[in-house]
């Protein structure tokens, strides 16, 4: 059937729908859009299973169908049909199962991109992080909005010749946040709220693992650079993600380990010397405590199966 000329959106093939668009430009980095309703794209493609990550972008994540457990900050939530989630910038996120049938989208926004939102709605925040992390079910007609909100943003993205795209893409970011931030019921009028001491605290302690993690594995180094105890950098770790300094320390280099062996196949014995172990052996007992199997068992069971 031939499609309506006269549509509000350019009418174009569906062929980059699934693919990742970004904001062309000086938006190159400023939203993300992902999903698997046009295209084989896996959520298992995105983020790898088991393997936690600390999700630097604020991200919204629904299902249209099938099932999908997740870990935020160390709780598990099931995500069903209709479902959506919100998950903050500095949150521990992991994948734990995700069903054959699952249809997914979300929409990844950076800190650039949130900041700007706000500013452009004109509210009162000096920071976007929803009061609870927890999986919500959308009624029938908010399920519809935000599909409809998403596959307008995501067909829009897609055509370049679509005069003024940025202007575009930034208006409809602000339309999204607003459904949002009336789905969560979150309260946009705080203003000036200060970051507790404990958050502030978790937060530099994410942002040292991110600089010193390839060489750097006591939690006492990084008390020491945060002038406090380990005991206390651990109780901060274990009340904001569920985990204390050394499984976070553990998890993260562990992490690093793994998408050297995805990315580049390295040799054990050269992981081993880039994340500063003394011998590879010593890295070998060190990961395997962390995710029951050896590097090279975890090599043979994810990634050469073809």
């Amino acid at each position: 059937m031939k499609r309506n000329p006269t549509n509000r959106y350019i009418d174009d093939t569906m062929a980059r729908i699934g693919n990742t668009v970004r904001y062309t430009a000086s938006f190159e980095k400023y939203v993300a859009l992902y999903d698997n309703l046009y295209s084989r794209t896996r959520l298992s493609d995105l983020y790898a299973p088991d393997k936690t990550y600390l999700m630097g972008d604020f991200t919204c994540l629904w299902l249209q169908q099938g099932e999908v457990v997740i870990t935020i900050n160390g709780k598990s939530q099931t995500m069903e049909r209709k479902s959506i989630v919100i998950i903050p910038m500095q949150t521990a996120f992991k994948v734990q199962q995700v069903s054959p049938d699952t249809r997914f989208a979300f929409i990844r926004y950076s800190e650039e991109a949130i900041i700007q939102s706000i500013k452009d709605l004109g509210l009162y925040m000096n920071r976007f992080l929803p009061g609870r992390s927890d999986v919500t079910e959308l009624s029938i007609e908010g399920f519809k909005e935000i599909s409809t909100l998403y596959d307008d943003f995501r067909q829009g993205l897609a055509h370049k010749e679509l005069k003024y795209l940025n202007l575009y893409a930034r208006s409809f970011c602000d339309y999204i946040l607003v459904f949002l931030l009336n789905a969560f019921n979150i309260d946009t009028k705080i203003k000036g709220k200060a970051i507790s001491r404990q958050e502030n605290v978790y937060r530099q302690f994410i942002d040292l693992l991110n600089i010193y993690a390839n060489r750097e594995r006591e939690v006492q180094f990084y008390a020491d650079k945060l002038n406090i105890s380990p005991k206390y950098l651990s109780t901060v770790t274990q009340t904001y993600s569920g985990k204390n300094a050394s499984e976070w320390i553990a998890e993260y280099v562990v992490g690093l380990a793994i998408e050297m062996m995805r990315e580049k196949r390295c040799k054990i014995q050269d992981i081993s010397t880039n994340l500063n172990f003394p011998t590879q052996s010593f890295f070998g007992r060190y990961f395997k405590r962390t995710t029951g199997l050896s590097p090279k068992q975890y090599t043979l069971k994810h990634f050469d199966k073809d």
